[in-house]
């Protein structure tokens, strides 16, 4: 009997495996026949595509072809007539009478440099078998968010929802996309295509410290995280960092994104869900938008950065110059009759030099390598289940001459293009002709990034682990007492205390790492005035959020002596002649802070 029941447990334990992954879908799998136990295989987690950002996939391999083989699985969308295809190609290492799981992220063209419908080829090739290829299509939304959906939420509730989205505009086909928690992934640009994620409680609850910390990143950069409970219960089983941070109430605004929590039934979810100006999505914007809106009007870095035209008046005469040359200069002078075999010679050293020149010409006007202009929006979060930087960083450069058009990195970048104003440089223009690859794979980003005599302007957004901090060690005679260990100093801030009292470094006062921060009361409309100036280099829709946040209480703003310290770099030749930043954040607040006045012990997060 007890063999039977370790059988049975065994059998069980089998067959939920086999439905956990049966509840992401597969995108690509091969077999090989003449090794039966070896195949690879790929499956989504959010779906296999979007309208921008990255999208997380899990690849399987299992070896036993008698063997030590390597696979490689290459990522490729956007082939064709698009402006703009990316690519992203990994390496496995599989030992024979192994199998390995890996999770990788592929990123996507943002929306205006993309058709709304996307074609993901996945190929799958391995040192002496067989290759594989597969295209999978999928007709994206055109304005509705891009969701994902847990099991237990999805199970009574998607198809529904899918209909009444579809039903509301026949150009959004999906209400989201069913995801098993246990496959969440535990980097925070695997959520990057997202807008909201809808989980139960429940499966929140199961997740790993990893997991819950790369959703957290997402949110800070603006994701909606929404949580479903059906009782005291089960809300109680929400991790403590999102508990803290909702303080008991329904919704928080957490950095540039949101958590929100929704009693429901166990069952059945509300169909006002997928409207959305509904209770769930109002207020939602899809990233996609931002990327294409954002960014062509009214940004303030791509105005002071200005469009240079293209002065056709020099190409037109070197190519005058070169007519005459090449035919009746080398006809009746060079090669005149009686000597027509010099224009083997003649012709080839003319058309040489013309290029030459021409080189060198690019040279002088263009230079090599190139500039540019780049803003910093950085969200220091030092709290003990974080210990992060949040940066946001936006960037706009020209370049002359590029040797090399990709460059690394030593953390992975979620990247996405802009959409600039038309112009002769840049290559995106709706006008232009050219098209390039962005081949990604962790954190190399090779292809056209930085083509030779364009114009480019990226959003990039990364998470750092840090221990810098802003601290609060306590309050003397009512003044908070903060004290700075970031790795430059500071030549300004603000703080807004808990009761929404704000105070400001004193003007012409700079602060050491290391040194506290002298603080003297302010006015509620000088820091409104301070963010409303030093937000202006920002897009639209970032600008929005930072007036918000300007609202928060126990937060800081501030400028920083050496902005370059804390700058995502790029490209090595592109030199940036301005760099803006404006950090903000939570001070740490260490132990039990006692208010001399109250007597009463201040609120900590520790």
């Amino acid at each position: 009997m007890p063999f039977d029941l370790k059988c049975f447990a065994l059998t069980a334990a089998c067959l939920l495996l086999s439905f956990s992954a049966a509840a992401q879908e597969e995108i690509a799998k091969i077999t090989y026949p003449k090794f039966p136990g070896t195949s690879a295989r790929v499956q989504s987690i959010f779906g296999k595509s979007a309208r921008q950002g990255a999208l997380p996939f899990r690849v399987t391999i299992r070896n036993n072809s008698g063997a030590d083989r390597v696979w490689v699985v290459t990522l490729r969308e956007g082939s064709g007539s698009r402006k703009l295809s990316t690519e992203s190609r990994f390496e496995f290492p599989v030992k024979n009478g192994t199998e390995i799981q890996e999770d990788v992220i592929f990123h996507f063209s943002p929306a205006f440099l993309a058709y709304d419908y996307r074609n993901l080829e996945v190929s799958i090739t391995a040192n002496g078998l067989e290759r594989f290829n597969r295209r999978n299509g999928e007709e994206t939304n055109r304005d509705f968010p891009q969701l994902a959906v847990s099991k237990a939420l999805a199970q009574r509730n998607l198809t529904k929802l899918n209909d009444l989205v579809k039903k509301a505009d026949s150009q959004n086909n999906f209400f989201g996309h069913r995801f098993e928690a246990s496959y969440l992934p535990t980097n925070g640009i695997g959520y990057s295509a997202l807008d909201g994620l809808l989980i139960d409680a429940d499966a929140l609850s199961q997740i790993s410290t990893g997991q819950l910390q790369a959703m957290l990143s997402w949110v800070r950069f603006g994701g909606n995280l929404e949580i479903f409970f059906t009782d005291g219960v089960e809300r109680g089983k929400i991790p403590g960092v999102i508990q803290e941070k909702l303080d008991g109430k329904e919704t928080a605004e957490i950095s540039l994104g949101s958590i929100s929590v929704h009693k429901w039934n166990g069952s059945v979810i509300d169909s006002r869900a997928a409207s959305k100006n509904g209770f769930l999505l109002k207020g939602y914007r899809p990233r996609d938008q931002s990327l294409t809106q954002d960014f062509s009007r009214n940004w303030e870095l791509q105005k002071r950065f200005g469009i240079k035209t293209f002065n056709p008046a020099f190409v037109f005469i070197l190519l005058l110059i070169f007519a005459i040359l090449v035919a009746p200069v080398n006809l009746f002078v060079f090669a005149k009759k009686g000597r027509r075999h010099r224009l083997f010679i003649t012709t080839p050293t003319i058309s040489l030099s013309a290029c030459l020149i021409l080189i060198a010409a690019i040279f002088l006007m263009d230079g090599l390598g190139g500039n540019g202009l780049r803003s910093i929006f950085a969200d220091l979060q030092p709290g003990r289940d974080e210990m992060r930087l949040y940066t946001t960083q936006e960037q706009i450069s020209r370049t002359g001459v590029m040797i090399k058009q990709g460059f690394e990195t030593e953390i992975a970048y979620d990247i996405n293009p802009v959409d600039l104003p038309p112009s002769t440089y840049n290559p995106f223009s709706r006008s232009g002709s050219q098209s390039t690859t962005y081949e990604i794979a962790n954190t190399t980003y090779q292809g056209g990034f930085f083509r030779s005599r364009s114009e480019q302007a990226f959003s990039i957004r990364a998470a750092n682990a840090t221990r810098s901090r802003i601290e609060q060690t306590g309050i003397s005679n009512g003044i908070p007492v903060l004290v700075s260990s970031l790795d430059t100093g500071l030549s300004e801030l603000f703080y807004r205390d808990d009761s929404g009292t704000v105070w400001k470094l004193p003007p012409n006062t700079t602060v050491a790492s290391g040194s506290p921060i002298p603080l003297e009361k302010t006015t509620e409309e000088e820091i409104k005035n301070w963010i409303s100036a030093e937000k202006k280099v920002f897009n639209t829709g970032l600008k929005s959020k930072i007036t918000n946040l300007g609202k928060e209480p126990n937060r800081f703003f501030a400028k920083v002596i050496d902005p370059e310290a804390f700058a995502l770099p790029t490209h090595p030749g592109i030199l940036w002649k301005e760099t803006e930043m404006l950090l903000t954040g939570t001070p740490l607040k260490k132990g039990n802070l006692i208010s001399p006045e109250a007597g009463i012990p201040a609120s900590t997060n520790e």
